[in-house]
């Protein structure tokens, strides 16, 4: 497929940067656009209202991850993330 200069994203999110990393296949350069400036640090953003609130990866979601990316789940265990551990659920069976 013939690559195409320039596309752009609105957003830094997750799903920005994930848009970003899929167009990035199709074109040269991709700029991603965000109000916020990029944290010298790992934290919460202004812009991001929900950033303090706990976040979780399935398992899926960390396979397609690094499907795209590499090696992801290990960058997020070495910069501080919890691993994967068994927990209940209201539908969980009784043990």
């Amino acid at each position: 497929m013939r690559k195409s200069r320039r596309a752009i994203v609105i957003g830094g999110s997750l799903s920005g940067l994930l848009a970003a990393r899929g167009l990035s296949d199709a074109y040269d350069q991709v700029l991603i656009f965000d109000r916020d400036q990029v944290p010298e640090s790992i934290g919460p953003r202004r812009g991001v209202p929900q950033g303090r609130h706990v976040h979780g990866l399935l398992a899926r979601g960390a396979a397609a991850l690094d499907d795209l990316f590499g090696d992801v789940a290990d960058r997020l265990l070495a910069a501080g993330a919890l691993g994967p551990r068994r927990c209940r659920t209201p539908t969980s069976p009784r043990q």
